[in-house]
């Protein structure tokens, strides 16, 4: 690689990662935020060259990972092949993600040389030096691979519909493939790959507003079934996200809508103990009634207060004192607080008012 192409990487490493790994959902989604579900690592099963690991912070499990029955799916070794330089559960979907991470802790270096000598250097304070060389091989051969496909992206034609998003997002993978050889390609983004499209596939169900909760479901386990295989389950299982109750709780949103109150406290609570401890949905459903509560409470508080200032037989000495009286009585200890406030939000109104005056005053007269 030349030195243009040196000082281009450096350059582009963040765009390497925002245009190329999350273009395709961020993009297709029009800026709706889905986070993919990952099922967690089983690391008593996990097989690999990092016994020398120093921490547990520093393996490439971070934030989310795999099952070994869906890992198992991108993990196959060929003999001759670069791929074949490591156990078969090393290289997967959070070895990708720990080279990714790479990127960003050295993106300010010089240029290519100075970008991989600190992260040579970095490897070497956490592995064995057989196996960083492992380690640097194959993330050279990432590193190139994703400046090139940067580049390609660039005449690549911009997709218009679902099917136009599901051709690049196989046309990326595909590339990745055949620049990193398929057993290699496979392993570092077959997960992703199929996430992405699993997101494009069902991003249009979940935006059905005629569709109720179960026929999402059923539609969703079959693409899931589609995509992931037996892995499906494995997949879709995300019993402590808090992202996957969010997400049933849009599913649903329609059998809620024209559910009684009490039908839909009923199954709000049904479906928040599919994710959470008995003890946690009673916390949520005290914290909420709580909530309303104070809603209540302070719809009465303006209420009474807004009939008082508009009661015109009362002088602005007789109104401070009623709202004084009322304040105590619904917020009690909080009272003072409540004026403290509310004297607060007035001058503030006022600055404000005056502010605008002034500028209103320093405007030259148009017909002048």
């Amino acid at each position: 690689m030349d030195s243009n192409k040196k000082k281009l990487l450096t350059i582009l490493l963040p765009a390497i990662i925002l245009n190329i790994i999350l273009i395709i959902v961020i993009i297709y989604l029009m800026g709706e935020k889905k986070e993919i579900q990952k099922t967690e690592l089983d690391l008593k099963k996990q097989k690999s060259d990092l016994s020398d690991i120093k921490s547990p912070e520093q393996s490439f499990i971070k934030n989310s990972s795999l099952k070994e029955d869906v890992k198992k799916n991108y993990s196959k070794t060929n003999a001759g092949n670069i791929y074949s330089d490591f156990d078969k559960g090393f290289i997967n979907e959070s070895f990708r993600e720990y080279l990714q991470s790479l990127y960003f802790k050295f993106r300010d270096s010089k240029d290519r040389d100075d970008f991989l000598s600190k992260v040579r250097e970095h490897l070497m304070k956490e592995f064995s030096s057989e196996t960083v060389e492992k380690i640097m091989k194959i993330y050279t051969l990432y590193l190139d691979c994703e400046l090139e496909l940067q580049q390609a992206m660039l005449a690549w034609e911009q997709p218009k519909n679902e099917q136009g998003w599901i051709n690049l997002s196989n046309k990326i993978y595909e590339f990745r493939k055949t620049k990193l050889g398929n057993d290699l390609g496979e392993g570092l983004f077959g997960y992703q790959h199929k996430t992405v499209l699993f997101d494009i596939m069902t991003d249009k169900i979940h935006k059905d507003k005629s569709l109720y909760g179960s026929e999402k479901e059923k539609k969703i386990q079959m693409i899931a079934a589609k995509i992931f295989g037996d892995a499906a389950d494995s997949f879709l299982s995300d019993k402590n996200d808090e992202t996957a109750y969010q997400q049933k709780l849009q599913l649903y949103k329609k059998d809620m809508d024209e559910m009684t109150e009490d039908e839909k406290r009923k199954k709000l609570r049904a479906i928040r103990e599919e994710f959470f401890s008995t003890e946690d949905v009673k916390e949520m459903e005290l914290a909420e009634e709580k909530i309303e509560k104070e809603k209540n409470r302070d719809q009465s508080y303006d209420l009474k207060k807004n009939e008082i200032l508009k009661d015109q037989n009362l002088s602005k000495t007789e109104k401070e004192e009623k709202i004084k009286r009322i304040q105590d009585e619904i917020y009690g200890e909080m009272a003072s607080e409540i004026r403290r406030g509310e004297e607060f939000s007035q001058k503030h109104n006022e600055l404000m008012k005056q502010t605008i005056e002034q500028k209103k005053q320093r405007i030259p007269d148009k017909e002048n």
